[in-house]
């Protein structure tokens, strides 16, 4: 990745640490980080919230 970003591994380290605290990727020494995968309800949920709030914003605009 810090490669293909032109970036150090330092900084790929400090982005993959940010998504690790949001929940986002599971990093596991020695081994790698990971996408998280959510369960069925949780997928549910985020896409009803995201429905909520995307219908809100539109009626603002």
């Amino acid at each position: 990745m810090a490669a293909i970003f032109d970036v150090s591994r330092a900084r790929i380290r400090q982005a993959l640490a940010a998504l690790e605290r949001e929940g986002l990727v599971t990093i596991i020494p020695n081994r790698g980080a990971f996408v998280c995968q959510p369960t069925v309800d949780e997928a549910r949920d985020v896409f009803t919230i995201r429905r909520s709030v995307e219908s809100r914003v539109v009626a603002r605009i």
